[in-house]
């Protein structure tokens, strides 16, 4: 009786394990179709690298904007108060204040003074003409908003680039799953058609392991090319920025089309990301003239 309470629990294990591998399994198999311009979409919406290239263009459009003061006057407001029994101090601010009388010269007042303030406030408004320094550094960080704005217009086309490699990869790998699978079907019926011939004694045995070696061959091969779907799609999940896990399915309606830039030998020299460079080369010398 004993023996039974303990088997019981394991068995419970083992069930509760069973249907969590099960469900893990399902969920990491789900599937879903998505065509490329919706891959290249989401990702241009969602990709951490883009977010983090526009914030780079928000603080350099800041800024800029701070640049703007040059132009504004500069306004100063001071306030100076002195309270003091010194004798010295209490003359000389009575002497600053054009307050001095005929009673001051006491001797008795000149020795001890009461106390005696002294205050004055001056106001400064000063309008900048021409400052080459911060005209510089205005046009520095003028060509700084040019580069980031470059730098997130090449990341966005680098991002198209590595979403279509991954389409394209991830489409190539159902067409070598299909062909696969075709050539396993077939290659288990050479092999079917060998055993039997190898059973009337017709042929030897080595032509039957050669077709098991090649039936593991291409087993092997297809497993290949599934995991190679399922890569493809965890890189689309991330460049997407989507939850892993999901096995995309390629739209049949898909049309690559090779663009006649992408032929040319020649690098363009208004590729975004040698602009951007340009930009940078532009405003570290605006600098150091500044």
């Amino acid at each position: 009786m004993n023996k039974r309470n303990y088997y019981l629990p394991i068995i419970l294990l083992a069930t509760f394990f069973q249907n969590a591998i099960i469900t893990i399994a399902t969920a990491q198999e789900s599937k879903k179709e998505i065509s490329l311009e919706r891959a290249i979409a989401a990702t241009l919406s969602n990709n951490k690298n883009i977010q983090l290239s526009k914030l780079d263009e928000n603080i350099a459009a800041s800024n800029y904007k701070q640049t703007d003061a040059i132009y504004l006057p500069q306004i100063g407001l001071s306030y100076t108060g002195f309270n003091t029994n010194n004798p010295l101090n209490a003359f000389g601010f009575k002497l600053q204040q054009r307050s001095v009388s005929q009673n001051d010269f006491n001797p008795d007042l000149l020795n001890h003074p009461a106390s005696t303030s002294d205050f004055s406030t001056k106001l400064e408004l000063q309008q900048p003409i021409v400052n080459m320094d911060l005209l510089y550094k205005r046009k520095a960080a003028a060509k700084q908003t040019e580069l980031y704005k470059y730098k997130t217009q090449r990341i966005k086309e680098y991002l198209t680039f590595l979403v279509t490699k991954a389409y394209l990869q991830l489409e190539l790998s159902y067409n070598a799953v299909a062909v696969l699978e075709e050539t396993l079907q077939t290659t288990k019926a050479v092999y079917k058609f060998t055993d039997d011939h190898y059973q009337q004694g017709l042929i030897q045995k080595s032509d039957v392991l050669n077709t098991q070696v090649y039936i593991a061959t291409v087993e092997k091969d297809l497993a290949t090319a599934k995991s190679n779907i399922a890569n493809a799609s965890d890189f689309l999940s991330n460049l997407m920025d989507a939850p892993l896990g999901t096995i995309y399915t390629t739209h049949e309606t898909n049309d690559f089309t090779i663009k006649d830039s992408l032929l040319k030998e020649k690098i363009s020299d208004s590729r975004a990301d040698f602009i951007a460079m340009q930009k940078a080369i532009e405003a570290s010398n605006l600098m150091i003239e500044s």
